[in-house]
């Protein structure tokens, strides 16, 4: 069956894509967004990890899979420094199109994967929102 936009009962899907599973805060954040969204039946949270972590955190430690109380898919079981642009793009359009959400949150623009899947969503009608952290802002 497919969706209006227009009909607000029928729920939003919204697709959330972060660079690194490792990161605890986000963890949090992410958590407490998935029990905002239980609470009502007719939205859909999924978010996208790219990667485990980047090669200048590889000591910090393991990942602490049970703060991820949110529903979530790990892109790649490894480094996201060795992952291609390519491979990143392949696969988030990949779960674009198995999820089928309403609005994508993608990270910076300083990530070339994510200017990709932006056109992408952009090309379908998915509507799209964009975070800059921090760290994002001084690239």
């Amino acid at each position: 069956m497919k969706r209006s936009k227009q009909n607000p009962k029928e729920g939003i899907r919204i697709l959330i894509i972060h660079q690194f599973l490792w990161a605890h805060y986000k963890a949090k954040i992410y958590t407490e967004l998935q029990k905002v969204v239980d609470k009502h039946p007719n939205a859909e949270l999924l978010v996208l990890q790219t990667a485990l972590n980047e090669f200048t955190r590889a000591n910090i430690g393991n990942i602490d899979w049970s703060i991820h109380q949110y529903n979530v898919k790990l892109l790649f079981e490894d480094f996201y420094e060795n992952t291609t642009i390519l491979q990143r793009v392949k696969k988030c359009i990949y779960w674009i199109r198995q999820f089928k959400p309403d609005v994508v949150n993608v990270p910076g623009y300083y990530e070339p994967a994510m200017n990709l899947v932006l056109f992408y969503c952009r090309i379908k009608g998915i509507k799209v929102s964009n975070y800059f952290g921090g760290f994002e802002r001084g690239r």
